[in-house]
């Protein structure tokens, strides 16, 4: 996740800070969520930093009801893996939480 770094109270740093997961990493961006959006934007732009099997997928929304109709997108991937023998890790980027 990207933080940006004093731009937020301090429950929604403490609901980005505080989950306890070894897959998930929490990045102190010095800016603004703009700055934040504009780095996810350039790795959309250059994937050369992906390995061979890995893809990115961008799923945002300030209204939940529109999230509730993206959760089809995670089922889809699932469905198109071919081996499912692997660990599957999906990264969900938050924001806005208020």
């Amino acid at each position: 996740m990207l933080l940006p770094e004093g731009n937020m109270t301090d429950i929604q740093r403490k609901q980005m800070t505080t989950v306890n997961q070894e897959n998930v990493f929490v990045l102190n961006i010095n800016g603004t969520f703009d700055d934040c959006q504009d780095i996810v934007k350039s790795a959309f732009k250059d994937k050369s930093f992906l390995k061979h099997d890995q893809v990115l997928l961008a799923v945002n929304s300030i209204n939940w009801t529109r999230i509730i109709g993206q959760i089809c997108y995670y089922f889809y991937l699932c469905m198109k893996i071919n081996n499912f023998s692997k660990q599957l890790c999906f990264s969900v980027p938050t924001g806005n939480f208020w």
